[in-house]
């Protein structure tokens, strides 16, 4: 269903391919709001007036599995994915303080596309339990989210509904 997943960093640039043999998905999860105004109470009266509904920001969870050769080598792939994700808090750019409004940007592409979809993200959860039963592998979770609802056309700049 995807064939690509990539996240690049904002700040640092920093590519990480999720959905490959290193990193697969097991579950993609896109919700966006609805933005309804139900204050428009009528006086006097049962109901609300109707008002248009927007629609509001888009929320990505992804969720998979870290897999590695050896407990070492599942430590130092955890440390690169959180790396990518979040910047390295020494080198005084993603540490001290952000320099951009989004943590980075979602390229994807879904079987059947001919381009990919972006769009731009904050990470609003990440959470990667480490299991002693199992050193050499351990799952993932990321949400991210994006002010806007759609996604874009890498090549045409259309707009696309997810959810």
């Amino acid at each position: 269903m995807l064939t690509k997943f990539d996240y690049t960093n904002a700040e640092t640039s920093t590519v990480y391919n999720f959905n490959n043999d290193v990193a697969p998905m097991s579950d993609l999860d896109i919700t966006v709001t609805q933005r309804t105004d139900r204050s428009r109470t009528k006086s006097q009266r049962h109901g609300i007036y109707a008002t248009f509904t927007y629609r509001g920001e888009m929320e990505i969870h992804i969720e998979g599995n870290l897999n590695a050769d050896s407990a070492a080598d599942f430590v130092t792939k955890r440390l690169a994915l959180a790396e990518a994700l979040f910047g390295d808090p020494n080198d005084g750019t993603s540490g001290t303080h952000p320099t951009v409004r989004k943590n980075g940007s979602l390229a994807i592409r879904l079987d059947g596309q001919t381009e990919d979809f972006l769009c731009d993200v904050s990470i609003d959860a990440f959470s990667g339990p480490v299991s002693w039963d199992a050193s050499a592998h351990g799952a993932y979770l990321v949400t991210f989210f994006s002010p806007d609802p759609w996604f874009v056309g890498a090549s045409t700049s259309n707009k696309y509904y997810w959810s």
